[in-house]
């Protein structure tokens, strides 16, 4: 096997999502903007329809570049934030893509917040890179960021983060009264937990002493005055601290903490709910008990995000619904198959989107002043793309998890099935790991040029395997172990 870095391939039994996969990597090689020659102030990055950098779709990609096996820099945007931290700690969210200086965006949102990334972007990249000189570098000016948010959205007046309902991830989902919002607050929360870890990575007792208690008490002021026990809902809250009862599903968010507890297990049965989340294209933005939940228009009422998808299912994953929320990927990745394979009226090709249709295959469209269907979601939105076609195929339909200073490979199936990954791109090194039937019944191959320790999990036989994985080439017989 090569050393030199490459984009990993996959193998599944359906060809259709390998064929999904590989054209992802296609439209990413023809998006990705590199940094010219000569030009000192120019940065890489995934191009898309924004007109400008907005600092959370900007840093979605970072989710799936890490598998480019350093073909695109997951860290170029991030470094490129940093580099424009203001003296307070303060980073805002939209910068001009020609002139890199930033844009004063929405007078509703003067500090231009938006829903921040920072430690789990840079968690997702130590994990496949094992780079820690890189988290020495940025973590004092991520707990810098984290100390001027918690000051300007007032956490120790209110207990939570209060900001513009413009911060919302929702599109045009009507939150016009919300000042506290469920996905702020929870992703906030979420993202000191992951500075912590880093904190531990990196032994400094300090830093996991500043996240981790801010981490928690944020999640204390959710489960307090966010949640609903009649109505099993995380809700926003108005400027006076009363709940909205608008539903949502930014309550996901939540589910990416290590809480499990009487608010985990009603949003899980929420999204498994089919007069609920669980609608034929998994999860609708809004539920379909929200009196904002359109069928099959305007946008994001109703509309199924393939973002907010995404957390849904990783955070399904992360309680331990490893079957519910692979289904919920297949089941996703299906409707773009059906969406690429089916032209649009006047269009010769079919296409993916950002936002699709809750109860039928294809595109939800937007409304426009007078009430008309003329406006189409992103085309080909890859910050949307490839969290689903890459990320989660890998990690949550083939199952694998790969981690190099862990020097782990987890590898979580429901069933044997002929699937796998070619090539895994780790630093001064790369793993193949196949599921294959022949004579001898099913055959794990494994190759790798460092060991490794692999774990197997069979969920349908309840059995787990563990051996190292020598340098060289060597085969399991799970049946035989």
């Amino acid at each position: 096997m090569s050393n030199e870095p490459a984009i990993p391939t996959v193998k599944h039994f359906n060809p259709d999502l390998v064929d999904l996969y590989d054209k992802t990597w296609v439209w990413i090689s023809k998006a990705w903007h590199p940094v010219q020659k000569n030009d000192r102030k120019g940065i890489s990055y995934l191009s898309s329809e924004d007109e400008s950098f907005d600092y959370f779709t900007s840093v979605i990609p970072t989710f799936f570049l890490i598998y480019s096996g350093e073909k695109y820099d997951p860290c170029a945007i991030l470094d490129f934030y940093y580099s424009k931290q203001e003296e307070n700690g303060a980073i805002r969210s939209h910068f001009d893509k020609t002139t890199y200086e930033h844009i004063a965006q929405n007078k509703n949102n003067p500090e231009d917040l938006s829903v921040p990334l920072f430690a789990s972007a840079e968690y997702a990249i130590y994990n496949k890179t094992g780079n820690k000189k890189r988290l020495k570098d940025v973590v004092p000016k991520i707990k810098k960021y984290y100390t001027w948010l918690m000051s300007v959205c007032g956490f120790k007046t209110h207990g939570l983060l209060k900001t513009p309902s413009s911060v919302s991830l929702l599109g045009n989902v009507d939150r016009k009264n919300a000042r506290f919002l469920v996905e702020f607050n929870c992703a906030v929360a979420i993202e000191l937990l992951r500075l912590a870890e880093l904190g531990d990575i990196l032994n400094e007792k300090p830093l996991m002493m500043f996240a981790k208690p801010l981490s928690d008490a944020i999640l204390c002021g959710v489960r307090d005055k966010m949640w609903s026990a009649t109505d099993e809902f995380l809700y926003d809250l108005d400027a006076n601290g009363e709940q909205i009862k608008n539903p949502h599903i930014g309550e996901v968010f939540y589910l990416l903490s290590n809480e499990v507890n009487h608010v985990t297990l009603g949003i899980i049965k929420k999204l498994k709910d089919p007069n609920e989340f669980n609608t034929y294209n998994v999860f609708p933005t809004v539920p379909k008990s929200s009196e904002q939940f359109e069928s099959g228009r305007n946008g994001f009422k109703g509309g199924v995000s393939s973002i907010l998808t995404f957390f849904a299912i990783k955070g399904l994953e992360n309680k331990g619904e490893f079957i519910f929320a692979s289904e919920c990927a297949m089941r996703h990745l299906f409707t773009m198959l059906e969406s690429l394979s089916t032209p649009l009226n006047g269009e010769a090709t079919g296409d993916v989107w950002e936002v699709y249709k809750n109860e039928s295959d294809g595109p939800v469209m937007f409304l426009d002043s007078r009430k008309k269907e003329t406006i189409f979601p992103k085309r080909r939105y890859l910050p949307a793309v490839g969290l689903i076609t890459i990320n989660l195929l890998i990690e949550n339909v083939i199952g694998m998890n790969i981690s190099l200073p862990q020097k782990t490979v987890h590898w979580t199936m429901q069933s044997y099935s002929e699937m796998g990954i070619e090539n895994f791109p780790l630093k001064r090194n790369s793993i193949s790991i196949q599921c294959v039937k022949n004579d001898r019944g099913w055959e794990i191959r494994l190759e790798s040029e460092k060991l490794y320790y692999f774990t197997l999990t069979n969920l349908s036989e309840k059995k787990e395997h563990k051996l190292p994985i020598p340098s060289g080439k060597c085969s399991l017989l799970p049946e035989k172990v």
